[in-house]
């Protein structure tokens, strides 16, 4: 596939799938960066116009890498911060300085009844209007991948807020109950996009620094203990 940005596109994807199928003994997959791409803008700043993210900050970093023939993907998603993980579950999002967060929606862990992710909601709308932007506007010239919903626990978290974390001691039932529910959700999300976004050689480019991985693999965290606040952390007796 010949990639105006990425012109050793093919080659890229070729030593990706020879990582995951374990033939890269020697090798590292390697991303190299620039100084003069620190000063473009974060496209955060725009959000969540996707054309001024295009115009003022991917396309300039793209333009600058394009001789650069590392195994970096010029990619783009739709990306409106991390809170538009949760807003697809039913969260209220707000934006701020461009990038998007959610209040919490569970307020009483005992009290929630269903978490589900509704194809017709506002923000599955906007996520899915987007993706479809954006392949207009790939063409042959950049990459499109999906947006990275997380893990269930890092899902829980933006929907319960940092209470989820003292909810394991103080009431495990429920927060089983609602990972569960979270869980379902986020195969329902994946599913939604992988139906949106184009597959390169059988697989799909994902995460922020745009992974290829083959088939319908999907990045979860499990685990997102970088969110555990020391202040909010206590001992069991």
């Amino acid at each position: 596939m010949r990639m105006y940005y990425k012109p050793n596109f093919d080659e890229t994807i070729r030593r990706f799938k020879d990582f995951w199928a374990g033939r890269m003994n020697d090798r590292v997959l390697l991303q190299v960066d620039l100084q003069e791409t620190f000063t473009i803008p974060d496209p955060q700043v725009y959000a969540p116009d996707l054309a001024e993210m295009l115009r003022h900050s991917y396309l300039p970093h793209f333009e600058l890498r394009r001789g650069i023939c590392d195994d970096s993907f010029p990619g783009v998603r739709v990306d409106y911060g991390s809170g538009l993980k949760a807003a697809l579950l039913g969260a209220e999002l707000a934006f701020s300085g461009g990038s998007g967060f959610a209040h919490p929606l569970i307020t009483d862990l005992n009290a929630f009844s269903e978490i589900r992710f509704d194809r017709n909601s506002y923000w599955a709308c906007k996520l899915a209007e987007g993706t479809e932007y954006l392949n207009r506007e790939a063409g042959n010239r950049f990459a499109v991948g999906r947006t990275n919903i997380g893990g269930p626990i890092e899902v829980a978290s933006l929907l319960r807020g940092q209470a989820l974390y003292t909810d394991f001691v103080d009431s495990p039932r429920q927060v089983h109950k609602l990972l569960e529910a979270v869980t379902q959700a986020i195969i329902d999300v994946q599913d939604f996009q992988f139906e949106r976004v184009p597959a390169y050689n059988g697989g799909f480019l994902e995460w922020w620094k745009f992974v290829y991985f083959p088939g319908r693999s999907v990045l979860a965290i499990i685990v997102s203990l970088s969110t555990i606040w020391p202040t909010l952390t206590r001992t069991s007796p």
